[in-house]
């Protein structure tokens, strides 16, 4: 090895060490924003909160990103604009963030784009994120841009009720019921409806309120399987489950213009 030859190698072994310098800086800035951002958060100081993701967001922090989409979607810390939303969710989203790919795929349900929606759900269930898993199970429950699967749809939602999403607790909870996807079982059917009206889930909750008045006149055993035979003829899974596709998908978003509501801040959610 010659000298000049050594001396362009060691100039090489620089500028990537240098360039490696800078992206651990920039990853400890960014970071550390996000993490300023989040105690701003936890003291409800959202203005602050906000400047601070946004921050981190532009230095490309992927959570960042998809915080400040749902602030720009919700409105409230700041001026409402669903496209500046969507940019900033396409930007998390192509660093595969899976959040803001579900929230991609509930944007594209607005427009009635299943087949776009489809691909985004895909994508973060295949990442293990919860809403998606539930929304893909109502895809294939009711043959949305895919071939109705009702197995399928069942493994999605029993994926996405073991990580504590109350809709697919219940859904499982009603396939459950009715053997449809899924071996019939309805104790254990009954027991995730349960665990979704305990998590607040409004269809859950209206299931055992109706469950409970029946028992009440009828008594015991009888009154359940008597409720869970008129459940099943009254077509639980073209009515129970069918708030229908688009009706299952208004509970999360809702109405065609209006914000996309979240239980926590938006900042947070």
């Amino acid at each position: 090895m010659n000298f000049k030859h050594w001396i362009d190698r060691s100039l090489s072994a620089v500028v990537v060490l240098a360039a490696l310098a800078m992206v651990v800086f920039a990853a400890r800035t960014f970071g550390s924003a996000r993490d300023d951002a989040e105690a701003a958060v936890r003291a409800k100081d959202y203005p602050r909160a906000f400047r601070l993701y946004e921050k981190a967001a532009k230095g490309g922090d992927a959570q960042a990103q998809y915080r400040i989409a749902n602030a720009y979607l919700n409105g409230g810390v700041t001026k409402r604009d669903e496209t500046l939303a969507a940019d900033w969710y396409g930007r998390s989203a192509k660093q595969g963030y899976a959040p803001a790919e579900t929230m991609l795929g509930r944007l594209a349900l607005r427009k009635k784009d299943y087949r776009q929606a489809l691909q985004w759900f895909q994508s973060a269930a295949s990442k293990g994120d919860a809403l998606a898993e539930d929304y893909l199970g109502y895809f294939y429950l009711f043959g949305r841009a895919v071939a109705k699967d009702p197995v399928k749809a069942a493994q999605l939602f029993g994926d996405s009720a073991r990580k504590g999403n109350a809709d697919a607790q219940y859904q499982i909870g009603i396939l459950l019921l009715n053997g449809a996807g899924v071996k019939k079982d309805p104790a254990k059917g009954l027991q995730s409806i349960r665990l979704a009206a305990g998590a607040g889930e409004p269809g859950a909750r209206q299931f055992l309120r109706t469950l409970a008045e029946r028992k009440k006149h009828k008594g015991g055993g009888r009154a359940i399987g008597s409720f869970l035979g008129e459940h099943r003829k009254s077509a639980a899974l073209a009515a129970v489950l069918s708030l229908a596709f688009l009706a299952a998908i208004v509970t999360a978003v809702r109405g065609g213009k209006g914000p996309i509501r979240f239980k926590r801040s938006v900042l947070a959610a």
